[in-house]
């Protein structure tokens, strides 16, 4: 970013914070990647948790300092996300693995026992965000602005 920013331009960057800050994703995380694993899908948790890989402030910062960026600003900020049809969360947060993992291409079946672990796996903890019709999870980000 900071390569194709003109000196004196700015970026703005929202990042999810850690996963330890988001509990249903982390068991969501947690129980993917034995059942991934048992596909032969060779993923760690780091990889399947990237998405809340810049969640601390401090290696965020660094990270844009490193990139030659300054007068970084960062603010925490917390929305609630709200997920119809709770019954169908888990398969919706999973669905994207249709598409990647070769064996859910090959075989919709597979992706039918997985969808059904991984609920069955996460359930309990599901159940915990549901608010009436929804489930609701409460979703805490960074926002970043730094100038080039």
């Amino acid at each position: 970013m900071r390569r194709v920013l003109e000196d004196g331009g700015r970026v703005v960057l929202a990042v999810w914070q850690g996963l330890e800050r988001h509990p249903l994703y982390e068991a969501l995380v947690d129980a993917e990647v034995p059942h991934l694993g048992a596909l032969g899908v060779p993923v760690s948790r780091e990889e399947v948790g990237a998405p809340f890989s810049l969640g601390d402030a401090d290696d965020l910062r660094t990270l844009l300092t490193d990139a030659g960026f300054r007068d970084i600003e960062i603010a925490s900020r917390s929305i609630e996300a709200r997920f119809a049809t709770p019954g169908r969360f888990v398969e919706r947060m999973e669905f994207a693995y249709a598409a990647v993992v070769p064996q859910f291409v090959e075989d919709p079946d597979a992706l039918a026992v997985y969808l059904e672990k991984i609920g069955r796996e996460t359930k309990a903890i599901v159940e915990r965000y549901r608010e009436g019709d929804f489930i609701v999870v409460p979703m805490h980000s960074h926002i970043a602005v730094a100038h080039a």
